[in-house]
């Protein structure tokens, strides 16, 4: 499919809403596909190599504590953060959940990148921001950062730290330790990459 009509080009396109995309989901369509709902789009998101899984066990020790506090730390789930969008953070931190939807707000979500940095940076950024997360970590593993952002507005976050391996980070009170994530740089294929 490389022929996609565009809004650009004068032509009006109708993208999924969130429920109608949830009741797809519900009648098991997109089984074991890896989608997201993006601004009304399906997108395909990377498989995950190696590096990638191992931030996410790491970091999920790291946040475990935060559940004695009654929150939830929930690995690759959906957050419905608008009517068109329901992507699926690598980690979020959200208030405890019920089983009958998916939760509307989170108090941080974190992406790990390998190879989603444009999809993390430009495209689920401005919707996390205006969706108040208050906190938005992009573990970035091709380049040994964290870009951390804060202070969200509708229109995106007002304020974006780089933070590198000898950095402090708290999410929530809980200690993430970027010298262990970030020790390395990684590629696609879970190559580490030496200078």
């Amino acid at each position: 499919m490389t022929d996609l009509i565009r809004p650009d080009e004068g032509v009006r396109v109708r993208g999924l809403r969130r429920v109608e995309f949830e009741q797809m989901v519900a009648q098991g369509m997109f089984e074991g596909e890896p989608i997201e709902l993006l601004g009304g789009e399906l997108v395909w998101v990377s498989p995950q190599g190696s590096p990638h899984g191992w931030a996410i066990t790491r970091l999920t020790a790291m946040l475990a504590p935060l559940m004695a506090r009654g929150l939830d730390v929930r690995i690759q789930l959906p957050l419905a953060v608008d009517d068109v969008s329901l992507p699926e953070p690598d980690v979020a931190v959200t208030d405890t959940t019920t089983p009958l939807a998916h939760p509307l707000a989170a108090h941080a979500a974190i992406e790990v990148s390998v190879t989603s940095q444009r999809l993390d940076l430009v495209h689920k950024a401005p919707r996390y921001a205006a969706a108040g997360i208050p906190l938005y970590v992009v573990l970035d593993m091709a380049r040994a950062r964290a870009l951390v952002h804060h202070d969200p507005t509708p229109d995106g976050y007002g304020r974006v730290d780089e933070l590198g391996p000898d950095d402090e980070l708290d999410v929530l009170g809980a200690p993430i330790d970027l010298a262990l994530l970030l020790a390395d740089r990684w590629t696609a294929d879970g190559t580490r990459v030496t200078d």
